[in-house]
């Protein structure tokens, strides 16, 4: 009996400290794998996109297109955090019922965003993008220059094709500015780098 409870005396602080080791080694070991994983990767993609207005009842349009960059860091496999920067190269005319018409350009857009995603193969891999956008537009007449600019939530789908271990294929259609009667939308294509 008395032997016995001296076993258990032994015992506990020894388990203790097994137990203690074992969770330090543990979060090690998470911590570990999660810098393993994490990786950070840079995306260049042309945007075209969709730039509405409501005017009455009827819905006008022009088509401007971007150049956009996107950095990114993927601390887990099913997410990562971007961050976007996009400019406007080409500019399109919209024309008004009315016989007026005005040329639309996007100018500068800054956006973070959380990209969940998943892989579907070896090398297909699907994602959302959810987040904010401070957009800026021009919309120019024969009279008049008018600089429209917001911050909106934007969302959107991709996929990305990957090619070898470092460079993948991307495309996506996002919506970029809602707001009162303006609505701004792009599809793109691009190239994307991890390091």
């Amino acid at each position: 009996m008395e032997l016995a409870a001296k076993n258990s005396q032994f015992h506990q602080p020894y388990s203790g400290n097994i137990m203690k080791k074992l969770a330090i080694l543990s979060v090690l070991a998470v911590a570990a794998t999660a810098s393993a994983h994490a990786q950070t990767y840079v995306e260049l993609s042309y945007v075209h996109t969709k730039l509405q207005e409501r005017v009455d009842d009827s819905r006008e349009s022009a088509n401007p297109a971007s150049v956009r960059a996107i950095v990114g860091y993927e601390f887990h496999p099913n997410f990562a955090v971007e961050g976007m920067l996009a400019t406007g190269i080409k500019s399109d005319r919209i024309n008004f019922s009315d016989g007026d018409s005005s040329v639309l350009k996007n100018k500068t857009s800054f956006g973070l965003f959380l990209r969940p995603q998943m892989h579907l193969n070896d090398n297909l891999q699907a994602f959302a993008r959810l987040g904010v956008v401070r957009s800026s537009f021009t919309a120019e007449d024969d009279i008049d220059r008018i600089d429209l600019r917001g911050t909106r939530a934007a969302y959107g789908l991709g996929v990305s094709y990957r090619l070898t271990q470092s460079v993948s294929l991307t495309a996506d259609y996002m919506q970029y500015y809602k707001r009162d009667d303006i609505t701004s939308r792009g599809f793109s294509i691009g190239v994307a780098y991890r390091f």
